[in-house]
């Protein structure tokens, strides 16, 4: 498999996959977004740039970040069947090899309309790693139904549909709906959602300036003080002081509730 081709660095996780705290407040003052990697690919989906980092922040080796874009453009076209069109599809993926070390990526694919990246169909994937409160990684399902699913959540997180309105899009009843998808994703439509606002409400808080209220209201939250509650109750930090740089004071993990919890409970 070919080696990709890098490119510049806008600052990466350190060897350890975090970041340094004087780089990540450096960056959170020129509004750089740190651990951000990167990778190009022609229509057919072949990888012709990469940021340095991309590997190791997938945890895989170099030659394998080819794989990884095929995976993603694979989940995308089951998720998001014959669309079209410069849109941005939202997944968040297992890591290594058949996601053997528990991780989850964010990636993000765009296939861009004109001809910004050399030529119309162009890809772009942009790949983060949220650590705190994450949805599962979830590459392929078997049954499409729950695919369709994934996409509309990832899609309309900010007004998310309810049970009956997705199992009906999806065609099939709310009842084999919700087991259904369980069984494939671990989690019900509902509290899936609720992770996925949260990696966008920490991902605008770090790097936009957007107000407070405003980040709540885009990502599915009417109140803000209802936005501040729940993000302190999962993050650990209050929506502030997360934007401020502060991480949250011990690792956590959600039960099977959803509620937070220490990692090591």
């Amino acid at each position: 498999m070919p080696r990709s081709a890098e490119m510049p660095s806008r600052g990466w996780p350190d060897g350890s996959g975090g970041v340094s705290a004087a780089r990540r407040e450096a960056g959170i003052a020129l509004g750089v977004e740190l651990g951000l990697c990167t990778v190009l690919a022609t229509p057919a989906g072949r990888v012709v740039q990469a940021t340095p980092g991309s590997a190791a922040l997938l945890g895989v080796d170099d030659g394998s970040v080819q794989d990884v874009v095929d995976d993603v453009l694979a989940v995308a076209a089951q998720r998001w069947p014959g669309a079209a069109g410069q849109v941005a599809r939202d997944m968040f993926l297992p890591t290594g090899p058949g996601g053997g070390d528990g991780g989850v990526v964010w990636a993000r694919l765009t296939r861009w309309a004109s001809a910004d990246l050399a030529r119309p169909g162009a890809v772009s994937i942009e790949i983060r790693r949220p650590r705190v409160f994450t949805p599962p990684g979830v590459a392929l399902v078997d049954d499409p139904r729950v695919a369709r699913a994934l996409g509309i959540l990832a899609d309309e997180f900010a007004d998310p549909p309810g049970l009956h309105a997705l199992a009906e899009r999806c065609g099939v009843s709310a009842f084999h709906f919700h087991r259904r998808f369980v069984a494939a994703v671990g989690l019900s439509p509902k509290r899936l959602t609720l992770r996925i606002q949260m990696v966008h409400a920490r991902h605008r808080l770090r790097t936009t300036r957007a107000p407070i209220a405003e980040v709540a209201a885009g990502c599915g939250f009417v109140q803000q003080g209802h936005f501040s509650t729940t993000f302190r109750r999962l993050v650990g930090l209050t929506p502030r002081q997360y934007r401020q740089g502060m991480d949250p004071p011990t690792p956590v993990r959600p039960d099977k509730h959803g509620r937070s919890a220490p990692a090591s409970a």
